[in-house]
């Protein structure tokens, strides 16, 4: 249930793998009506926000209404279909070559299923949707990729929370040089459904499928699209718009063709020991 000091309650019924941004300032409270015990995975810029006011009052117990981003209209709920939009983007906000696949909605009634649109910029087998969540400067993407392919690496500012939707696999992180063997400090994270972790501030990351199905993640993180005061910052705001620029172009994704040997030769050796064809282009 959602409401505001100005609207009525409003029941938006979610199920597993569900995905709900409330809007901003909105009061809500969840009710599991199932037979099972719920988990839910919440994640807020409330640290941000009480450190830039520094009044706990002023941030818990105001009820200010941003009529703006809700109204009390129920439709802002909604899973229809038609809130699937082409977004287009000039290059300085996004460097893929096409309309970006966005989700215009405070709520995605299954983020397991929602149709994603193939996004070659980001690696083999890889497809993508921008969700953007009641207007929130917190915002999300949904990203996939086919079994036998693993995505490009690149890096970005602190805070992007990467929850595994399905499949299994692993990712690399790294910090420093391009090169994945030649850093000091590097991790490998095996993952399946449910996993959950955090790439740090500017840490090379890749991820992988070595599973017989598609593996794919919800990652939640600050400005979206490069919206509002995000597409000036660095840090979290421009290296994340940078993550899907080449290092050839000044960005911070590297290209196959510039990557580590070592990292195809981990991803065969991987997937030979899981009887799953490799599917990638060959390396040039």
């Amino acid at each position: 249930m959602i409401w505001t000091p100005a609207t009525d309650r409003r029941t938006v019924q979610w199920q597993s793998g569900s995905i709900i941004s409330p809007p901003l300032n909105t009061w809500r409270t969840h009710v599991n009506r199932g037979a099972e015990p719920v988990r839910l995975a919440a994640i807020t810029n409330a640290p941000v926000v009480v450190d830039l006011f520094h009044n706990l009052d002023f941030v818990f117990n105001n009820d200010f209404a941003f009529r703006d981003r809700y109204d009390g209209n129920p439709n802002d709920f909604s899973g229809d279909p038609a809130r699937m939009h082409a977004k287009f983007h000039t290059k300085q906000q996004s460097e893929q070559d096409e309309s970006v696949h966005s989700w215009l909605s405070a709520f995605v009634p299954d983020g397991r299923s929602i149709g994603l649109a193939k996004v070659k910029e980001r690696g083999a087998g890889n497809s993508r949707i921008e969700l953007q969540l009641a207007n929130n400067t917190m915002q999300a993407h949904i990203s996939e990729f086919e079994t036998g392919t693993y995505k490009t690496a690149h890096r970005h500012g602190p805070g992007s929370h990467v929850l595994m939707l399905n499949g299994t696999g692993y990712t690399l992180l790294w910090q420093g040089p391009i090169k994945y063997s030649e850093a000091d400090t590097k991790l490998k994270i095996d993952f399946g459904e449910a996993t959950l972790f955090v790439p740090p501030d500017r840490w090379w990351h890749q991820h992988f499928n070595t599973g017989p199905e598609p593996a794919r993640y919800l990652a939640c993180t600050w400005g979206g699209d490069g919206q509002w005061f995000m597409e000036a910052l660095g840090g979290g705001g421009r290296t994340h718009r940078l993550a899907k620029t080449s290092t050839r172009k000044g960005g911070n994704m590297i290209e196959y063709a510039d990557e580590d040997p070592m990292v195809r030769e981990m991803y065969a050796a991987e997937l030979h020991k899981a009887d799953i064809p490799m599917q990638m282009p060959k390396s040039k």
